[in-house]
């Protein structure tokens, strides 16, 4: 037995005692404080008849309760096999990456890098419209945050890009 704490009496489920209730019974599967363990308490939530195929969903696995992760995760694996590969899957991110690739293509090989470099802002301002307009499934890895911290944030790193690209002065020829 634990010290209780002060001002508190035993039986009390707040008192600080380390014993268990009086209705706990200790069983073979019980902890050294003689508590039953979870398991013990209360059987696992299965699924049951009728649960197979509900609302267009897949069967739930064998054993994984309704709405658990494995349910999820089997679902969600289902809807990536229909998809594609992932480059069709992830369009907004594949016409992401080309833009990118291209505005690098222009800075670094040709060195062209005020053209450059506006590709990229007005690709960012672009991707910020579409964070707004597309529901989050449709940009995929794209919606990071809510929409409108990811639709905020693309758009000042398009017009900062944009910006600073026009400011810097046109050397003379």
């Amino acid at each position: 037995m634990g010290v209780p704490r002060p001002g508190t009496t035993p039986g009390n489920p707040r008192s600080g005692y380390d014993e268990p209730p009086r209705d706990a019974v200790p069983t073979a599967l019980s902890s050294s404080r003689g508590w039953p363990e979870p398991s013990a308490r209360r059987p696992r939530a299965s699924s049951g008849p009728g649960r197979e195929g509900e609302a267009g969903r897949p069967a739930p696995a064998a054993g994984a309760r309704v709405g658990s992760r494995a349910q999820a995760k089997a679902r969600r694996a289902a809807e990536q096999r229909r998809g594609g590969p992932w480059f069709v899957r992830e369009l907004a991110l594949t016409v992401a990456l080309a833009g990118v690739a291209v505005g690098m293509i222009l800075v670094v090989a040709q060195n062209r890098w005020r053209v450059g470099l506006f590709g990229i802002g007005t690709l960012l301002l672009v991707l910020a419209a579409a964070r707004l307009v597309l529901p989050a499934r449709r940009l995929g890895m794209l919606a990071v945050r809510g929409r409108l911290f990811d639709a905020v944030l693309l758009t000042a790193f398009g017009a900062a890009v944009i910006g600073l690209t026009l400011t810097v002065p046109i050397p003379p020829s």
